[in-house]
């Protein structure tokens, strides 16, 4: 029965996906309905009947029970020229939550979305390394702590929890200074199982670069049904990737992973090359601040501080050719449409980041291909945890078929 569903547009162009009016498809209707008045904004049942071109009947039926499950609310009457005044029908802000968490190298964040995205509760840990049994120490007390602060009766309506996190994470131990043996727990942990024996809530985990992505796709990125190729420079650079506007996981579910991409072949003597991850993660330049007597309080501070311009400078000359050449090849395999460059990274450095890749990008041999263009992304150091607060929402209300299902 999917392959009955096709595409409409709106008098703007926007393509919306089309429901059945046949038994059986009650639930991806449901959905639909969810996802048009979420894209297009308050609309009416005649403007919802049209733009899923379901029948006028259905869309009441399902709008009312919607309504009446707090999914969808009812706005203000609007008089038309002719006719009955009609009433929109908007999200519910209040309709669901979602909570998700960023486990990373440097740093673990929690965030609290309603069923608007919008960011209701946020807390952060900072830390060397990742030591396993404070992360989980700190999550119990705080994924606890947020939901004690809902409202009792907004709490049932917590749908679940979306954990971002590195691909093996264990395996990251020399990269990041930590002590020998600290992470190697990492590998016995079951992160998925473990936050949900303590809070009873469904788990999905994604890669964190992917994360980051569905974030950009999901928040900040308007044009429908693209490719695009996704690059986030934080710790250690990493991304993700759009095809026909839906997340690319990949066999692995490490799709994206641009910091594994080699920059020359190996050498005579045999010794590994140099990886993406080398020269385009902040990694590095953290190193090289540590070694210029980095101030007590920090990269953060490092990273503001007018005084640590050339050194940042330095670091974007050798990290933008690297980045450059990852556009280029993701161009000739996948001919996107754009790409998107973020981090955690204040938005003046990574504005100068982008502009120095951009010009590092004709600078490479691009005959054959179009080049695109590359955008400054604007969820910054959010990015991953807010992607993965919105997996627990995409699994439950997403029209794509591939986020149905939800695992503990």
């Amino acid at each position: 029965m999917m392959d009955e569903q096709v595409e409409n547009h709106d008098q703007m162009g926007e393509a919306f996906h089309t429901g059945s009016n046949q038994s059986g498809m009650r639930n991806y209707n449901e959905r639909l309905i969810i996802d048009t008045v979420r894209r297009s904004g308050s609309r009416s049942k005649a403007d919802i009947a049209r733009m899923t071109q379901l029948s006028a009947q259905t869309v009441t039926v399902i709008v009312n029970r919607l309504i009446a499950d707090g999914i969808l609310i009812k706005m203000g009457s609007v008089k038309g020229k002719v006719g009955q005044p009609s009433t929109p029908i908007a999200i519910n802000p209040d309709g669901a939550f979602s909570i998700g968490i960023k486990v990373g190298r440097r740093s673990v964040d929690l965030v609290v979305i309603n069923f608007l995205h919008q960011v209701i509760a946020k807390r952060s840990l900072s830390y060397a390394y990742p030591d396993p049994r404070d992360v989980l120490d700190w999550l119990d007390e705080n994924i606890g702590a947020v939901l004690d602060e809902m409202p009792a009766k907004k709490r049932p309506k917590t749908l679940g929890i979306g954990v971002a996190v590195p691909t093996g994470l264990d395996g990251w131990e020399s990269a990041i200074d930590a002590p020998k043996g600290a992470m190697k727990a990492w590998s016995n942990i079951d992160l998925a199982q473990s936050i949900h024996q303590k809070t009873g809530l469904p788990v999905i985990v994604l890669n964190d670069g992917s994360a980051a992505c569905l974030a950009q796709l999901t928040l900040a990125d308007l044009r429908r049904n693209k490719t695009f190729l996704y690059i986030y420079v934080a710790t250690f650079v990493g991304g993700g990737l759009v095809i026909n506007g839906q997340l690319f996981e990949g066999r692995t579910g490490n799709a994206g992973a641009l910091g594994s991409m080699p920059l020359s072949l190996l050498s005579g003597e045999g010794k590994a090359p140099s990886q993406m991850i080398d020269v385009a993660s902040l990694h590095k330049l953290e190193k090289t601040a540590v070694r210029n007597d980095m101030a007590a309080d920090g990269f953060a501070a490092f990273l503001n501080a007018q005084a640590s311009t050339a050194m940042i400078d330095d670091w974007i000359a050798e990290a933008a050719p690297a980045l450059a050449k990852s556009v280029v090849a993701a161009q000739s395999l996948l001919d996107v449409d754009y790409v998107v460059m973020d981090g955690g990274l204040p938005q003046n450095i990574m504005a100068k980041l982008v502009d120095m890749t951009r010009t590092c990008v004709v600078q490479y041999n691009t005959e054959g291909i179009a080049i695109p263009d590359i955008i400054l992304g604007e969820l910054g150091s959010d990015a991953r945890a807010l992607g993965a607060a919105i997996l627990p929402l995409r699994a439950n209300f997403s029209v794509d078929q591939s986020a149905f299902v939800i695992g503990n």
